[in-house]
């Protein structure tokens, strides 16, 4: 853990050890999100397509799955903005570099977009 927290310090990230979990994976780490920080019937947004329809992590959870429609430069954020008749908008996920699977690359202003949702 001494040697991410050095890393992590180079890139100017402060923590320490015991802020820091190494998981084996993704899923891993987003299914202890959705079990230790979202509520039980929360929405998690994410790019439609998505590798993690294909995963059970979130729903195993409760969290409720929703796609996202993207373009060729990755999620369109003003399409959350339209999803009606969703409560506990709890959380978005994408991949921003090099989305898998379509390979897109989201621009700096789409993702400031998102960001500011």
């Amino acid at each position: 853990m001494e040697s991410i927290e050095d890393v992590l310090k180079i890139r100017v990230i402060n923590t320490s050890p015991d802020c820091i979990l190494v998981t084996s994976g993704a899923t891993h780490g987003l299914q202890l999100i959705a079990l230790g920080l979202l509520e039980e019937g929360s929405t998690v947004f994410l790019n439609t397509p998505s590798y993690l329809y294909s995963r059970h992590a979130s729903q195993s959870a409760g969290i409720h799955l929703r796609g996202v429609s993207m373009d060729e430069k990755g999620m369109i954020p003003f399409e959350i903005c339209n999803i009606r008749n969703y409560q506990n908008r709890a959380a978005i996920y994408s991949i921003p570099s090099f989305h898998n699977p379509t390979g897109i690359v989201m621009p700096s202003f789409r993702r400031n977009s998102i960001l500011e949702m």
